[in-house]
Order: C-alpha cells, then structure tokens, then sequence
C-alpha cells in the first residue's frame, strides 16, 4: 500500500505517529481485501468488530476503478453509523453515475465508465441492505440483518409455556450428559428458529430473508392487527 497521501504527514513530527497508525490500519483492511476474508488463520484481534468510519473521497478519486474498488469493499466492511455520513457515501456514489462518455470518449474510457456505474451500482445496493441491520443498522460488525421466519410464533398460554420448559429440559439434559460437542454445534430452538434457507448464509441477504406476512406489513397492505390474528387462526385478510 502507497504512502504517498501521507508522505506530508509522516514528515511532520506532530503527525508521524497518527499517520503511522493510519498507514498500518490501512494495510490491514487492504490484507482483508485482498484474502477476501475467507482465511482460517486470521488473528482474534483482526477478527473482532472494527469500530470506525469511512470519510467520502473527492468525486474525482472514485472515477479511478481500484480506487472505487478499495471504497466499496471498506464501506461494506465497515459500514456507516449515523445518517450524515450514510448520505455523503451515497451521494458520493450517485455521482459515480452521474458520469456519461462523451461521443468524443474512446472505447477504453466508455469501458471504465460503464464498468465505474456497475461498482456504484453494487456499492448503492449494499448499502440499502446494510439499513436492514438491527440493531444498529449500518452497523455489520455488532447487528445481523432482520430476519422473519414464516412459521407463525406460538400464541401465549399455558401449552406453549409446558412446551417452552420441555426444551429447556431437553437442552439442559443433552448439555449435563455431554452429548452437545463443541464440534456438534448448538441444540437448534424450535421457538425461534429461522427459515431453513437461510441456515447456510445468516449474515448474506437472500432468499426467504422476511416472510410474505412481514412484506404486506411493512407495505400497509396487512394491518398489525390483523397479522396477530392471523398467528392464531392462520387466515390472512388483506385490505
């Protein structure tokens, strides 16, 4: 990684040391980037949740492609956590598609441009999704993204109590007698498990993320009052 943005800082014996610590943190994110995340051996005190922001680039870095590469993969790493800075990245984005060739542009610069807006594009989506989070959203390092199950949740009474007690029983004995490894994984919680899609990817947005029942909700075409109704007697009334 290049310290040539930092060459006046590190020179200055007032901001060696601050320029230093950017340097080093830069190449650690850059080492990530570069792995693609997917090494085993990453060190605990990598892999912990980074806290820390991603200030907007000028519009004229982000019309280099590795430049804009190396934003989209930080700000998805890292996220956004407050409203100023979700919108200066997304209006530093837009302005990535905001560029058009010219009938002067050649093939290369027409390439470079098209290829600018699809990165903006990826970058723009993945920042939809991060809002999702919960519960800070734009936070992927201590949130994971909302998840409704289909299955209806058990209406309060005392069965469902009986069988709420019968799984903590049940977990505890497995537990007591061992048969629960480390290497087993966790006893799964039939009062709160997810949709079987998405056992294999939680932390990706997917197929089967919320329920038809959670749309029509958000969309107001369901009304909550309506939608606990349809836990207990499981007809829907749309409106």
């Amino acid at each position: 990684m290049g310290r040539d943005g930092l060459s006046e800082a590190l020179d200055s014996p007032d901001t060696a040391s601050a320029a230093l610590a950017c340097h080093q943190m830069g190449t650690l994110v850059l080492w990530l980037e570069r792995t693609e995340l997917r090494m085993d051996n990453i060190p605990t005190f990598l892999a912990t949740p980074i806290k820390t922001t991603v200030p907007p680039l000028p519009v004229e870095y982000l019309q280099d492609i590795d430049l804009l590469y190396q934003l989209i993969f930080r700000v998805t790493l890292l996220g956004w956590t407050s409203r100023q800075q979700f919108e200066e990245t997304w209006m530093s984005l837009l302005s990535v598609l905001s560029l058009n060739p010219s009938e002067n542009s050649s093939p290369e610069e027409t390439a470079l441009l098209v290829q600018a807006s699809s990165l903006a594009v990826q970058a723009i989506t993945a920042l939809l999704v991060q809002t999702l989070l919960l519960p800070v959203p734009g936070d992927p390092n201590t949130s994971q993204l909302v998840h409704q199950p289909r299955d209806k949740p058990l209406p309060s009474s005392s069965f469902s109590g009986k069988l709420r007690l019968i799984h903590k029983l049940l977990f505890w004995r497995l537990q007591d007698q061992e048969l629960l490894s480390a290497d087993a994984g966790k006893l799964d919680h039939v009062f709160q498990r997810g949709n079987l899609e998405r056992v294999a990817a939680p932390r990706r947005y997917g197929y089967s993320q919320v329920s038809l029942e959670y749309l029509w909700t958000a969309i107001r075409i369901l009304d909550p009052k309506d939608s606990t109704e349809t836990a207990v007697t499981g007809k829907v009334k749309l409106s």
